[in-house]
């Protein structure tokens, strides 16, 4: 008996070590497939601008490959991807995701995608560290997934310039409408205020997106009365700003973001849920009416 080392190893000596293992392995865990996936993103000149692969073993879904073009990233474009391929595990029956990353790499951005280290491997290759994080999958990314290609989701850090461009829509809407009490903002945000929202636990954020493309928004805080207040004691969901895009408005999906603002409320056990909206916004108010808000404040104004 002799021990031969190849460097590097045969094609056909590498399939018999994997085929004698797979053997020994059937009457333990049975004859389960290895499925292969991947997405892809590619702009209006069908170019690629970023991709995922990964493959399916059992109830697992392991992520091999994530990347953005440099410059499309800070979009969202990474997070879609990462939904896209956890979804079609979700419908294969995976359970659980599991990845691996180095520390120079997409620690944070799998992190604020629910991801959580279970294992690291310092000096590797030789002076960083890889990161192994997995994820439960839950049935609820299948429900996101609504008739039209709509999705609705929280939204993560990675979406500042997507959540960006929808509230710059809204400030020009109430520029147009209200031009003596709006204007403008160049920037409409911060990543400072931006992130504040993501990691604060009384807030939350959702994006509306149909067929890849942004169309909505909803921002919910949970609010309370202080005790030494001259207003009753109470807890209420103040919704801070819900928008549909102009070209989707009329499809129900006003009526699918405001729906997790009820879902939110009745987790955190809040009756009450309160929005402030403007006298010349007919049609919001009219939305408003039809969700069953009630008028309980108005401010006036004398101009002199």
């Amino acid at each position: 008996m002799k021990i031969h080392i190849q460097i590097p190893p045969g094609s056909s000596d590498l399939k018999w070590i994997r085929d004698h293992l797979i053997e020994y392995n059937k009457p333990h865990i049975g004859d389960i497939p290895r499925e292969q996936l991947a997405a892809l993103v590619k702009d209006d000149n069908g170019r690629n601008i970023g991709g995922i692969s990964g493959f399916i073993i059992g109830d697992w879904l392991q992520i091999d490959l994530l990347v953005i073009r440099e410059d499309y990233r800070g979009k969202g474009i990474g997070t879609r991807l990462l939904l896209a391929l956890e979804g079609t595990a979700v419908d294969r029956g995976c359970k659980t995701s599991f990845l691996d990353t180095l520390d120079f790499q997409a620690k944070p951005f799998y992190e604020k995608n629910g991801y959580r280290v279970v294992f690291e491997k310092p000096n590797f290759p030789r002076t960083h560290c890889c990161y192994y994080l997995q994820k439960p999958l839950r049935a609820i990314d299948k429900k996101q997934v609504m008739p039209g290609k709509l999705l609705i989701r929280e939204a993560t850090t990675a979406d500042f310039g997507i959540a960006g461009i929808l509230f710059s829509e809204e400030n020009r809407f109430h520029t147009e409408l209200l031009p003596d009490i709006f204007q403008v903002a160049v920037p409409i945000m911060t990543h400072q205020w931006y992130d504040g929202i993501i990691e604060n636990p009384r807030k939350k954020l959702y994006i509306a997106e149909k067929k890849g493309k942004a169309v909505g928004l909803i921002l919910m805080v949970l609010k309370s009365n202080p005790k030494d207040s001259i207003f009753a004691r109470r807890n209420y969901i103040f919704i801070d700003e819900i928008m549909v895009t102009e070209s989707c408005r009329g499809q129900g999906i006003g009526r699918k973001l405001m729906a997790l603002a009820r879902k939110w409320a009745k987790e955190k056990k809040v009756r009450i849920i309160e929005l402030n909206t403007w006298e010349k916004s007919a049609k919001a108010r009219q939305f408003y009416d039809t969700m069953g808000f009630k008028t309980v404040r108005r401010i006036l104004r004398l101009e002199l």
